[in-house]
């Protein structure tokens, strides 16, 4: 095999694991996206949940919820076992 062939099919090797990683890298991302949607939204206030624009990082983010929603009158801790 000669120098510029080899050359050749390794640059187009090289061009498609870079198509590869970033068809990944953009998958990825829209399907993190949801989850971090899920998360800004827990830290928000009732307020803040129907804003326009939205906003991305809730100010100030409220902790409290996690620990509202937990005791809750719904049977959270029987929902968290069934879902384990």
């Amino acid at each position: 095999m000669s120098s510029a062939v080899y050359h050749s099919k390794r640059k187009s090797e090289i061009a498609g694991r870079i198509i590869v990683y970033v068809l990944l890298i953009g998958l990825s991302i829209i399907f993190l996206l949801p989850f971090l949607w899920m998360l800004s939204t827990a830290l928000k206030e009732n307020a803040q949940l129907y804003q326009y624009p939205p906003k991305w990082i809730p100010s100030p983010p409220r902790w409290r919820n996690f620990i509202d929603a937990w005791s809750a009158n719904a049977p959270f801790t029987l929902f968290l076992k069934n879902t384990l």
